[in-house]
């Protein structure tokens, strides 16, 4: 894995070797991880995309997956301490583009609270401590 830091943005690069995954995903989760590098330190929620181009399918037969992530907008709101990460990002296999991904959201908020998660509580992210992410 590769993550680099510019200003308000970076990239990611990451690598999977089985493909377990399903479509966005891995996408999303790689944008909460990237903004818990950053500070947030509540749960994250994917938001949504502007566009998704898929010209292949994830199978297992593909082997590893490559997923080239260029975040382009990082906010981080102080008065709520809400964050916020846009990217737009490939998902290659075998050096093939098979998903292409415009603006790809993430929000990470102390409201953000999933009943399943017993490491989701407010105590602890008002403690500073890390939440598990989307």
């Amino acid at each position: 894995m590769n993550i680099a830091h510019d200003g308000n943005g970076g990239h990611i690069i990451a690598e999977q070797d089985t493909c377990t995954s399903y479509g966005l995903d891995p996408i999303w989760q790689l944008l909460a991880f990237y903004l818990t590098l950053r500070g947030a330190t509540s749960n994250a929620r994917p938001l949504g995309c502007k566009e998704v181009d898929c010209s292949g399918q994830i199978r297992s037969y593909r082997g590893c997956l490559r997923y080239q992530i260029s975040v382009t907008l990082v906010t981080h709101f102080r008065q709520s301490a809400i964050f916020l990460a846009v990217g737009d990002a490939l998902i290659l296999a075998r050096g093939e583009t098979i998903f292409s991904v415009r603006e790809a959201q993430v929000g990470a908020s102390p409201e953000i609270h999933y009943s399943d998660d017993p490491s989701s509580s407010r105590d602890r992210a008002s403690a500073g401590y890390l939440e598990t992410l989307a």
